[in-house]
């Protein structure tokens, strides 16, 4: 009889068995996407906490929405889990898990959009004219030591839209290097129709013969001597 005894008692518990081996899987799987949501979450949140006083963007709005879902999503399932461990296997969580997923992911998006397309916006009508600047000013002390400043600025910056920050001497990096471009672009007068100028100047087309003669244009290619760095177009 001790043997159909075990027989019945190793039946009774296989079921249960069984349903322990599926639950182990999903709380693996939703650990993971726990885990991964929690990594974005983290460097989102750091980035616009950091960023937003001296870089804001509208896109780290709609980040702190998905924030503040993901946020939402994880303390009600955190509840929802700790009342009965085997809700782990209801449909509900799984959805909830995923919108967790999603929200998280969302967040990290739009904060590296709102990162990028910050910085962005400041550095990419000086992008085209550094190289120019770097160019024609190899042989003007004054031009190259400005030039060299301006680009080594922008290639900083180029660098730093790649990376999100992670503490505040990262952003202190961005607004000093900010600072220096703005500075080059005023001592070269960039900011300028000079500045349009050179932007011609450097394109396909070249610049006309009526740009340089600009009063302006003009006062700030005599002062930086730069009477001999264009190629002029007389003829439209």
């Amino acid at each position: 009889m001790k043997p159909l005894t075990n027989l019945k008692q190793r039946l009774v518990v296989l079921p249960e068995f069984r349903k322990s081996l599926k639950q182990i899987g999903l709380f693996t799987r939703f650990h993971v996407l726990a885990e991964a949501a929690n990594l974005d979450l983290s460097k989102a949140s750091t980035t616009v906490s950091l960023a937003s006083p001296s870089l804001p963007s509208r896109e780290y709005d709609v980040a702190k929405k998905s924030i503040k879902s993901s946020a939402r999503i994880a303390k009600n399932l955190a509840e929802k889990l700790r009342r009965d461990a085997d809700a782990i296997s209801d449909s509900g969580t799984e959805e909830s898990f995923t919108n967790l997923s999603y929200h998280a992911k969302e967040a990290l998006k739009r904060t590296k959009s709102g990162w990028q397309s910050s910085l962005q916006s400041k550095i990419e009508k000086w992008e085209v004219l550094s190289g120019v600047v770097c160019a024609i000013g190899q042989d003007t002390p004054v031009v190259r030591a400005q030039s060299d400043r301006l680009k080594t600025s922008v290639d900083r910056l180029r660098s730093c839209a790649d990376n999100l920050p992670s503490k505040s001497g990262d952003v202190d990096l961005v607004v000093k290097n900010l600072e220096q471009l703005t500075e080059a672009v005023s001592h070269l007068g960039l900011d300028t129709p000079f500045g349009k100028f050179l932007q011609a100047a450097a394109s396909e087309q070249g610049a006309a013969f009526s740009d340089a003669q600009d009063t302006v244009v003009a006062h700030q290619i005599e002062s930086l001597k730069l009477q001999n760095s264009f190629r002029i177009r007389l003829s439209s």
